[in-house]
């Protein structure tokens, strides 16, 4: 009926979130009416939507936020405690239940992925280190090489520390993320950048013929004007012409 095991049922009780007002907190188990108090809470955070509906936003069913395989009982107490404080956002209810809740995809991913990092001493994967710094994996593992970014080691790789990963994001930006904001390509930012003596960090790795190049962020405007005027004059007319 709730779509959430008794385990994650007991930690929210234990912390407030599942309110108590037929039987003792100290007692084992739930009440009935304690149960449905709670079904209504949930269900009162959005409307019934057709889940086909093209205007919802991206989705994910609070059945796999409530008991999904990515994290322990207690990071997915703060996932459900964030839907009810309206941190993670529920967009529209499928059925009518708690089970067809629909949850913001993007802001469920991030909770998780915050979660995760939180359980795991403020690391972050390979993987995720990469999105957040807009550049592939292979550069990720270059800038720890390079001591550019720090990480901890475990027994199938490493995991970055997000403090080295917010620090790196103070600094640089990916030419890759500027090249995804103009639709344009990161090759032909990196020439720009070489033509105008533009300084980079290049994330190349030995033997390698790709990589990816990052500038400091003060001077992502001055990229940005550069691209600007090259395009501008590149749609000018020629001389004499119409």
């Amino acid at each position: 009926m709730i779509g959430i095991s008794s385990g994650l049922l007991k930690r929210l009780k234990a912390s407030g979130d599942f309110q108590v007002h037929h039987q003792l907190r100290t007692k084992p188990g739930f009440h009935e009416l304690d149960i449905e108090a709670f079904v209504q809470k949930l269900k009162r955070l959005a409307p019934l939507m057709n889940p086909a509906d093209p205007s919802l936003p991206k989705y994910v069913p609070f059945a796999i936020v409530a008991r999904g395989w990515y994290g322990s009982v207690e990071v997915k107490a703060n996932i459900v405690r964030a839907v009810l404080s309206g941190e993670l956002p529920i967009v529209g209810n499928a059925d009518g239940t708690v089970a067809g809740l629909l949850a913001s995809y993007e802001g469920f991913q991030r909770l998780a992925h915050d979660e995760r990092a939180r359980a795991n001493g403020g690391t972050r994967t390979i993987a995720e280190a990469a999105r957040q710094l807009e550049c592939n994996t292979r550069s990720v593992r270059r800038l720890v090489e390079l001591e550019w970014l720090r990480a901890t080691p475990t027994p199938k790789a490493f995991r970055v520390t997000e403090e080295s990963i917010a620090a790196f994001k103070k600094r640089y930006v990916s030419l890759l993320s500027i090249a995804r904001m103009t639709n344009s390509a990161s090759w032909a930012l990196r020439n720009i950048c070489k033509r105008r003596n533009l300084p980079m960090l290049v994330a190349s790795q030995p033997g390698k013929k790709s990589s990816q190049a990052f500038i400091r962020a003060e001077q992502r405007k001055e990229l940005l004007s550069l691209r600007s005027g090259l395009r501008l004059k590149s749609l000018s007319p020629a001389p004499g012409g119409r």
